[in-house]
C-alpha cells in the first residue's frame, strides 16, 4: 500500500500532517482544510506556497487521478485556497486569480510561447505522450469540447500540451501526438531543467515512477489540471481531470466572451 503523507503549512501555526494508506484519507484533509494554511504537498516534504499552485493535495493509492482526488489550489496572495472536486471549476473572481509567467517549449521546429497566443483562450495541460489513461483521455476531452465551439470561437482557442518527459518525447513527437486530437492543441516540450521550472511556476507536480511497467520502462505521476488563460495572460479556471467536453466548452466560452462571426 502506498502511504500518503501531506504537509499543511499555515502562517503562525506548526506544520501538521495528513497519513493515509491506500484509500484517500478525506476527513483527515477535510480537517485541514479548515485551517488557514499555505502548502499542500502529497510527497513527504515541503513546497513554496507561491509555487504550490495546482498541487495535487491528496489521491488514492493509485496517484494517477484516476480515483477519487482533491486538488488544491493554493494562491499565494493571503494563502486563500479552494478545494476542487469531482468535475468543479475554480470559484472565485477573475481578479483573485493569479498570472503566470511566460514560457517556451520546442514543437517540432518551431519555439511556441504561451505569449503566441495572447489574443486567445489558452488550455494549458502537462502530461507525457506514452501516458497510458490520464492524458490521452484529457487531450481527447479537450478535443471534444474544441468540437462543441461555434468557428469564430474555436478561431480564438488553443492548446498547450506540455510533456514533463523530454527524455521520451522529442518536439517532434510531442507535436504530432498533440495533433492528433485536435490541430489546435499544439504539442511541445524542453530540456528537463527548462520543464522543471515551467512545471515549477505552474505548481505542477510530476514525479518519475520506475518499475511500474516493463513494457513502458517508467511512468510519470502528475498533477492532472486543465488551466483556462484568459487573452490578457490571466489564470480563469483549473478543472480537473473528469471534466467532461460540455463543461470545458462552457467554460472556454464564459472566459472568451462574445465574439464576433
Amino acid at each position: 500500500m502506498t502511504e500518503l503523507e501531506i504537509v499543511f503549512e499555515g502562517s503562525g501555526s506548526e506544520p501538521r500532517w495528513c497519513r493515509s494508506r491506500g484509500e484517500l484519507g478525506k476527513s483527515c484533509v477535510d480537517g485541514l482544510f479548515q485551517a488557514n494554511g499555505g502548502v499542500l504537498d502529497r510527497r513527504r516534504g515541503r513546497v513554496s506556497p507561491s509555487k504550490a499552485l495546482g498541487y495535487v493535495a491528496c489521491m488514492s493509492a493509485r496517484p494517477s487521478l484516476v480515483g477519487p482526488a482533491i486538488l488544491a489550489l493554493v494562491i499565494s496572495a493571503g494563502f486563500s485556497y479552494f478545494a476542487l472536486r469531482s468535475s468543479d471549476s475554480m470559484p472565485g473572481p477573475a481578479d483573485d486569480m493569479p498570472t503566470f509567467s511566460d514560457f517556451e517549449v520546442r514543437s517540432g521546429d518551431t519555439t511556441v510561447r504561451l505569449s503566441d497566443f495572447k489574443n486567445e483562450v489558452v488550455l494549458v495541460y502537462f502530461g507525457y505522450a506514452s501516458c497510458p489513461d490520464i492524458c490521452p483521455t484529457t487531450l481527447a476531452t479537450v478535443g471534444s469540447a474544441f468540437q462543441l465551439l461555434e468557428p469564430a470561437q474555436l478561431e480564438r482557442t488553443r492548446g498547450i500540451f506540455v510533456s514533463v518527459d523530454p527524455e521520451r518525447d522529442p518536439p517532434a513527437h510531442v507535436r504530432k501526438y498533440a495533433a492528433f486530437f485536435h490541430p489546435r492543441i499544439v504539442g511541445g516540450t524542453s530540456d528537463a531543467g527548462s520543464i522543471e521550472g515551467i512545471a515549477e511556476d505552474w505548481g505542477i507536480g510530476y514525479e518519475r515512477s520506475e518499475g511500474a511497467s516493463q513494457a513502458m520502462g517508467y511512468t510519470v505521476d502528475h498533477t492532472s489540471i486543465v488551466f483556462l488563460v484568459a487573452p490578457d495572460g490571466r489564470m480563469k479556471k483549473a478543472l480537473p481531470h473528469g471534466t467532461a467536453p460540455a463543461a470545458l466548452a462552457e467554460a472556454i466560452v464564459s472566459v472568451l466572451g462574445p465574439v464576433d462571426g
